[in-house]
């Protein structure tokens, strides 16, 4: 049976042939295989060098679910390209034609497939999805002026290091794409000056919970506490001058702190200065103030 099937059939049917040949003779075996690619199901997103990769791999059930949502949305973007293509084209519209490559429409259709389901959310409420941007002032306006009245872009070579353009992450992003996101795009900006004081920080176009704690968090991306490393998304925002002695809930009295540090500030009446330079300087409670871990 089997080779007759060979010589009948084409290579991809051949393999659904043998595959229910093994089924039905070892259909336990065939049961731990499919058991095992179940449990050896992974996904994950990596950045490379500005470039993020998506992989996954799923068992046969789940996997084919999630291909026919993937062509449904792939075939959405072939359906928006052809539309245009039409309308500029007319009779003479072609695939060739098309703005998109498939590649870039199967790229867009997985992007699409994400904010769909961020809308749907979690139990019916939807996800809160905010693209935290850093970007120093003098970039920002530099680039901004350029966009709209064509004015020359000029860096100076000795302030490259005080430049900033990137994600949360430490991504570099081409400021041209910041400004244009600005206007049209759900994202909020965070303008630092040279010292890396947050001066502005933009919202998204809808209110949002947590907008100023995320930037803070954004901006410091660590425990401001001597000598922690604990990352900003696992730390608490706290007032450096507590809020019941007057302190403002804004960017210029918060800090970033880690849970235990948090409570010893409060407990011990530990103070945190920002300087000048942006860097932190946390004094004891008789204000003598604390060496940094590479101080002598």
């Amino acid at each position: 049976m089997l080779l007759d099937a060979a010589r009948q059939l084409v290579f991809t049917d051949y393999r659904v042939v043998t595959r229910r040949w093994e089924l039905l003779a070892d259909a336990d075996g065939a049961f731990r295989d499919h058991e095992a690619t179940h449990d050896r199901r992974n996904a994950r997103l990596i950045e490379l060098d500005g470039e993020f990769r998506c992989e996954s791999s799923h068992g046969v059930l789940d996997g084919t679910a999630m291909r026919d949502v993937f062509d449904a949305f792939c075939d959405a973007e072939f359906r928006a390209d052809w539309d245009v293509t039409v309308a500029e084209h007319g009779r003479d519209a072609t695939s060739d034609l098309m703005p998109r490559t498939a590649a870039q429409r199967r790229a867009d259709a997985l992007v699409a497939i994400f904010r769909a389901a961020a809308s749907a959310g979690i139990g019916g409420k939807p996800i809160d999805v905010s693209l935290n941007l850093i970007v120093d002032l003098d970039t920002f306006e530099q680039y901004v002026a350029h966009e709209i009245a064509d004015a020359p872009v000029d860096i100076d070579p000795a302030t490259v290091r005080d430049r900033r353009c990137e994600t949360t992450d430490g991504v570099p992003v081409d400021p041209r794409q910041v400004v244009a996101l600005a206007v049209i795009a759900r994202l909020r900006r965070i303008v630092v000056d040279e010292h890396g004081v947050i001066v502005a920080a933009g919202r998204k176009r809808r209110l949002f919970t947590g907008a100023l704690r995320e930037a803070l968090q954004a901006i410091s991306p660590r425990c401001s506490w001597l000598g922690c490393a604990l990352r900003a998304a696992l730390a608490q925002v706290d007032h450096i001058t507590p809020h019941v002695q007057g302190g403002a809930t804004d960017a210029s009295n918060g800090t970033v702190l880690c849970q235990r540090h948090n409570v010893l500030k409060h407990a011990r009446s530990y103070t945190p200065r920002r300087q000048p330079d942006g860097t932190w300087l946390l004094s004891r409670p008789d204000g003598t103030p604390m060496q940094p871990p590479d101080a002598a």
